[in-house]
């Protein structure tokens, strides 16, 4: 009796401790992600003299949001760095759940990183790692923050994961002006396509102004396949609520979605709790 039960508790401590060290990895992996996506690819540049240029090939339109918004011609930032309050839901008739996030968002060249939480207490349930880094697409999820439940890199992920900095270039208006990937196409007086390729095949998302200028909604023909078993969906995101936050005029509030059969249905909603440019 007492053998079993100190094999017991050798095998809990084992147990344990690898837990703790599958959580310091995902952590460490995701801390550095976080710093390289605003910093791989800028060059150490920091003043472009030729950013004029570029935002002259801008339709007025959004050039005119990127620059009401703060965004400067000469002095570009390296990265945006932001917080969120938010809800999650898996699909939609499950119970929305939620989460604290934080993200980077590249300027100079098409990237981002979001780090989300679940938690109860002082556990976490469940933590997600959402990129697109160095050109490609990444979708983790750990249970506890160290059983793996989702792994998705390339292929699929590339281009959903592109499409998601697309669509959040509400919130980073400096890659507007600066990101010289970014191709940019008017298709009426308030809709605007922005594209980029990933690994030569171009990705777009439709982007809709209101009467003030701002972005209010984007659009996507398609998204959603890298996951196993999904359906490529229409995909629609909503932004409002403008403010002020270091520098910038950004939306506060959005939500994202699908359109199904039965209609529109939203997976992500929430508000900027923190904004910093970098």
């Amino acid at each position: 009796m007492v053998f079993f039960l100190g094999s017991v508790l050798i095998l809990s401590g084992v147990i344990v401790l690898l837990h703790v060290r599958a959580c310091m990895l995902f952590d460490q992996e995701i801390a550095q992600a976080l710093q390289d996506v605003t910093v791989a690819g800028d060059g150490g540049v920091r003043i472009t003299s030729g950013s004029e240029e570029i935002s002259v090939h801008l339709p007025e339109l959004v050039r005119q949001f990127a620059r009401k918004s703060g965004a400067s011609d000469d002095i570009p930032v390296r990265g945006i760095y932001l917080e969120q309050d938010a809800e999650l839901r898996m699909r939609p008739d499950k119970p929305w759940r939620r989460v604290r996030a934080r993200q980077s968002i590249a300027v100079f060249q098409p990237g981002f990183v979001w780090d989300a939480r679940q938690v109860l207490g002082p556990m976490t349930i469940i933590r997600i790692m959402d990129a697109y880094l160095n050109g490609a697409g990444v979708l983790k999820a750990r249970l506890f923050g160290s059983i793996p439940v989702a792994d998705l890199s390339q292929g699929e992920a590339d281009r959903d994961e592109l499409m998601r900095y697309l669509a959040e270039l509400a919130w980073a208006p400096d890659a507007v002006l600066h990101n010289k990937a970014l191709g940019w196409r008017r298709l009426d007086e308030r809709t605007v396509e922005v594209s980029a390729d990933s690994r030569g095949t171009p990705v777009s998302v439709r982007l809709y102004f209101n009467e003030a200028g701002d972005i209010c909604e984007i659009q996507a023909d398609a998204r959603g396949g890298a996951v196993e078993g999904a359906t490529a969906r229409p995909w629609v995101g909503r932004f409002s609520a403008y403010e002020i936050r270091d520098g910038r005029r950004i939306p506060t509030c959005g939500e994202v979605g699908y359109i199904y059969d039965t209609g529109y249905a939203a997976y992500w909603r929430g508000r900027i709790t923190t904004y910093k440019i970098l």
